[in-house]
């Protein structure tokens, strides 16, 4: 596998500024879940795919990209349940 020079180990961060609003930061999640929900396999059952959702929610959180938006923990779960709830369909 080919290396690029340069890149970063971090995970690719919003282009944008910060969610000032809870609307804005569950579109912001909604962008980077997407892609994720999408490439699972076909047999990936529920609790997988909020697992996934959930780290790659935990990565926005810790690289601070959650932290001027006011959405709460349990927001945070409610907007898991619910992108895995419309990939489902």
């Amino acid at each position: 596998k080919e290396q690029t020079p340069n890149a970063s180990d971090r995970p690719s961060r919003y282009r944008g500024p910060k969610p000032q609003s809870k609307e804005s930061a569950v579109m912001m999640l909604a962008d980077g879940c997407e892609a994720a929900l999408r490439a699972m396999p076909p047999e990936t059952d529920e609790a997988q795919a909020c697992d996934g959702v959930r780290r790659i929610i935990h990565s926005r959180r810790h690289d601070g990209q959650l932290d001027d938006s006011g959405l709460g923990t349990g927001e945070i779960e409610l907007v898991v349940r619910a992108f895995v709830k419309v990939w489902r369909r």
